[in-house]
C-alpha cells in the first residue's frame, strides 16, 4: 500500500514534459496542475482524520485504493487544461485516503514497541513507489496513467487482507486487544 502511495504521489513530474508536448501547455499550466494537487490535499487531510475515525482505517484505505485508481483511468482520458486541474484535485482527495495519515494510525495501533522502526518501514515504502513508477512513463500517451490506475486496483485486493483485526502489542510484549475496524 505504502508503494502505490508512493507511486501516487511522487511521480507526476514525470508527466510535465508529455504534457507540454500533447497538448501544447506551458509548463506553467502543466505544473499548476500540481500545486492544485498539493493544496487540494491539504485542505482534505483533516477529514481524513475523521473519516478514519467515523468509518474505520480499513473501509477507508479500500475507498482510496479503489477510487485513486480509477482518478488516475480518469486523468488518462484529459484532453483540456480545466480537466488536467479538475482531475487532478478528485485525484488528490481520493490519494488522501491512502496517505500517511491511515498508515500512522494503523502503526500506532498496531505496533507499541518498534514504532518508529514501523514508521521507517513505510517511509520506505512510499519513496520505493516512487522510484519504481519512474520507469513506467511512456513517451506521448497516457500509458502510464493507465499502468498507475491499474496498480492501484491490484492493491484494493490485498488492502482488505492487510488491515484485518490484530491484536496490539503494547510495552513488555502485551496485548492490548484489536484496533482495527
Amino acid at each position: 500500500m505504502a508503494v502505490g502511495e508512493g507511486m501516487a504521489f511522487s511521480s507526476f513530474g514525470l508527466f510535465v514534459e508529455p504534457l507540454e508536448e500533447e497538448f501544447s501547455w506551458a509548463r506553467a499550466e502543466a505544473a499548476l496542475g500540481f500545486s492544485v494537487s498539493l493544496l487540494v490535499s491539504g485542505i482534505t487531510a483533516p477529514m481524513v482524520g475523521r473519516a478514519i475515525d467515523r468509518f474505520g482505517t480499513r473501509r477507508l484505505l479500500v475507498f482510496g485504493t479503489l477510487f485513486t485508481g480509477l482518478s488516475f483511468l480518469l486523468l488518462a482520458t484529459v484532453s483540456s487544461l480545466w480537466e488536467w486541474y479538475a482531475f487532478l484535485a478528485i485525484n488528490a482527495v481520493t490519494r488522501q485516503a491512502i496517505s500517511y495519515i491511515p498508515f500512522q494510525v494503523l502503526i500506532a495501533r498496531w505496533f507499541g514497541r518498534r514504532r518508529a522502526t514501523a514508521v521507517a518501514i513505510l517511509g520506505t515504502g512510499l519513496w520505493l513507489g516512487a522510484v519504481g513508477f519512474s520507469g513506467t512513463r511512456r513517451e506521448g500517451d497516457a500509458g502510464s496513467l493507465q499502468c498507475h490506475g491499474a496498480t492501484n486496483h491490484c492493491l484494493t485486493d490485498g488492502t482488505e487482507e492487510v488491515t484485518k483485526d490484530r491484536a496490539v502489542e503494547g510495552p513488555g510484549g502485551q496485548q492490548l486487544g484489536s484496533t482495527v475496524r
